[in-house]
């Protein structure tokens, strides 16, 4: 019922890139053309979320006291609350239609890594967010190249191909129901809590399935990598790993762990050495073939940057930069632009030494747990942070056994990010575009 209402409300709080691009025009001109339409189908989706994150805790309470391990049962429920979903507007972000703008860059004949979408003529049409009109793309290869191919499917409908990103999103929820049990056996954890908590989790229904957005199909690369190097095949465990920073590069922050989780508990750093040696080598002929194949070289080394132009106060280092700058800038300073550099700075800095631990004193902590946390970091740490990015890590730690408190605090974290994502989209105003 949650989820069939949102998918409801997204007939008319979606976003929609242009009128005419959907099936079914006429019902989205009554739900978004008209006052009592946005009305009722902005509290359909309050009332959808809502319904989604209490049955998700309803259900964790009912694995916790019943012990259960069936992961049948939960890869139908998986499947059913993500029906009502799949051909709807998107919901809660419209970047997949960034993600559409790059797909026609490609096809036609421009690098996302060096053009944004403004160079192309009737760009506003295709629904991206002005904020990223000249902006170049932080995206992987292989993410790039499935946008081309579904430019070249899809012709000029935005939305079409809006869907087709779904599809890959989809793949990449699939693979994570897959591995996150594969790697809880692995490590004593109970399969089908960490499913719950790692996969059947409201952020994936609302970021994951109904925004589309790339990160899941990162994150269930890296989590299937993990899964295949812990069942000793590790050199397609690194593969997929690899993969998944084809998709969004920040992936590559998994491949030292592989490197750990392939050398095994406890080896000498000699024959880590040669296992990251190894990860690397793999890495690299990856990324080399990619870079010729898709014709447009290593430009993501470059704009990655990208999204830490936005400025949001669910970045701790953002948020003190502009708390402070607010208190400074009360004075005539105008400072705030260089206190958030500062703290984004310092923040980098952090992160980037206690990944470096995580890598360097493993000590007989488990791999996949160390790169759970490493994607924390990131998200704590980061310059720019949004509500999905909690599941970079999310899945792994729930393969991995959180304790009590940590399980609370990531249930916590799930419901606030919950809440947050559907007061922003309702404020956003979404629509027609």
């Amino acid at each position: 019922m949650g989820t069939a209402l949102i998918g409801a409300g997204a007939i008319g709080v979606g976003w929609v890139p242009v009128k005419g691009s959907l099936p079914a025009p006429p019902l989205i001109d009554v739900l978004q053309s008209t006052t009592f339409g946005t009305i009722a189908a902005a509290c359909s989706l309050v009332a959808g979320v809502v319904i989604l994150l209490l049955a998700w805790l309803q259900l964790g309470t009912e694995l916790t006291r019943s012990g259960s391990t069936d992961l049948r049962r939960l890869w139908l429920t998986l499947a059913a609350w993500s029906v009502p979903l799949l051909l709807t507007p998107p919901l809660f972000s419209r970047d997949v239609y960034s993600y559409v703008a790059q797909g026609k860059l490609m096809a036609g004949g421009f690098n996302p890594y060096l053009t944004g979408p403004s160079v192309m003529p009737g760009w506003v049409s295709n629904g991206v967010d002005p904020l990223w009109a000249d902006s170049t793309s932080p995206y992987g290869q292989v993410f790039l190249l499935f946008g081309r191919l579904f430019s070249e499917i899809a012709g000029p409908s935005a939305f079409s191909m809006a869907l087709m990103f779904r599809v890959l999103a989809v793949a990449g929820v699939a693979i994570l129901a897959w591995a996150v049990p594969v790697l809880a056996k692995a490590y004593g954890v109970n399969p089908a809590r960490a499913l719950w908590l790692g996969v059947l989790n409201p952020l994936v229904f609302m970021h994951f399935i109904s925004g589309a957005h790339n990160d899941a199909l990162m994150i269930g690369l890296i989590a299937a990598g993990f899964a295949l190097v812990v069942r000793k095949h590790p050199y397609v465990g690194v593969l997929l790993i690899t993969m998944g920073a084809a998709i969004k590069p920040i992936g590559l922050v998994a491949l030292p762990f592989a490197g750990l989780l392939w050398a095994g508990q406890g080896a000498p750093m000699m024959l880590v050495a040669r296992r990251w040696v190894q990860s690397a080598a793999v890495a690299i002929t990856v990324m080399v073939g990619l870079a010729v194949v898709s014709g447009t070289g290593f430009g993501w080394l470059n704009a990655v940057a990208t999204p830490a132009s936005v400025k949001t106060w669910l970045s701790p280092p953002t948020a003190a930069g502009m708390a402070l700058g607010a208190v400074v800038d009360v004075g005539g300073f105008n400072a705030t632009d260089t206190l958030i550099s500062a703290f984004r700075v310092l923040a980098t800095v952090a992160a980037l030494a206690f990944i470096a631990y995580l890598c360097l004193r493993p000590g007989t902590r488990n791999p996949v747990r160390a790169a759970g946390l490493a994607f924390l970091a990131l998200v704590v740490l980061g310059p720019a942070v949004q509500p999905w990015y909690l599941l970079w890590c999310l899945p792994l730690l729930a393969a991995t056994a959180l304790t009590k408190i940590e399980t609370k605090w990531m249930i916590y974290g799930t419901v606030g990010l919950t809440l947050f994502s559907l007061v922003s989209h309702l404020c956003d105003g979404a629509g027609y575009l």
